[in-house]
């Protein structure tokens, strides 16, 4: 049997999934789409025929993924629920667990990626980290799904859905903050902005292969996986005079010195303080 699957949400998420699973094979029979705009955007991947602004006009569903700003997700289920209690209700937001949806048929099935653009999101689904928790029937019928597009996902608990997305959170937006930050001290030294972006992308790109190949911590390089005191000094030093610098790059220091047991390079950002008297990392 194929399910009949609808979607509620016609933003990136909800069109780039959608048209994945369609073109896949999956028997995707309705989405909603609110607005004539959003309409307009997903039958540029999707059916004309399969897109309704009805919200009574989804075609029996199985399943319906909700696929809205997380805000709307609780109220926009419970009118679902109502109209088709029968069809299992999924959501698709990283931070909350599946608990905010009625009834008993109820999950959440988050993809790990970014979906700023909807054709490249859709190239990358085949590589992309689908976490998924609920009812026990809810995650099988879910399991089945992804099981048929041979795609990769792991199945969690519901108290530890925050976590996941925290970990979400730091790899992807404040990667973001990372290299923000890498760039104002480029800029600093005197390298122009956009010749910084393109060096430090290339270096960053560099260390993320090295850790698909080598792992962590093996893909460390630099002064602290070297153990180069007096660089780490050096740092610090120049810092010094940059009081929200010295205490971002410090407390980065002290946990990449934890995470490989180099104690002696911790006790040099441990030590230091900068002009304001602060201690590193505060």
């Amino acid at each position: 049997m194929k399910e009949r699957i609808a979607f509620v949400g016609a933003g990136r998420v909800g069109i780039s999934l959608a048209a994945y699973f369609a073109s896949e094979g999956l028997n995707v029979v309705s989405i909603y789409a609110r607005s004539k705009g959003s309409c307009e955007k997903a039958a540029l991947f999707i059916e004309k025929s399969k897109i309704t602004r009805e919200i009574t006009g989804l075609k029996e569903p199985d399943v319906i993924f909700i696929t809205t700003k997380d805000d709307a997700i609780k109220k926009v289920a419970e009118k679902l629920h109502e109209l088709y209690p029968e069809a299992h209700l999924v959501h698709t937001s990283g931070a909350h667990s599946s608990r905010i949806l009625p009834g008993k048929r109820r999950a959440s099935l988050h993809p790990m990626q970014s979906f700023a653009d909807p054709q490249k999101a859709i190239e990358g689904i085949k590589e992309t980290l689908f976490t998924l928790e609920g009812t026990k029937e809810t995650v099988k019928l879910c399991e089945r799904l992804l099981n048929r597009l041979k795609l990769k996902y792991a199945v969690i608990n519901e108290k530890d859905k925050v976590l996941y997305h925290i970990a979400a959170c730091i790899a992807s937006n404040y990667l973001v903050t990372l290299f923000a930050k890498a760039l104002e001290c480029i800029q600093k030294s005197g390298v122009e902005k956009e010749l910084g972006t393109e060096g430090l992308l290339n270096l960053s790109f560099g260390t993320l292969k090295n850790i698909r190949e080598k792992g962590i911590p093996h893909a460390l390089t630099g002064p602290i996986a070297r153990g180069d005191k007096e660089t780490i000094k050096l740092h610090l030093k120049a810092l010094k005079e940059h009081p929200e610098l010295f205490r971002f790059y410090t407390f980065l220091g002290k946990e990449t010195a934890k995470m490989i047991d180099k104690d002696t390079i911790l006790k040099i950002f441990e030590g230091e303080k900068n002009e304001k008297g602060e201690m590193a990392g505060r």
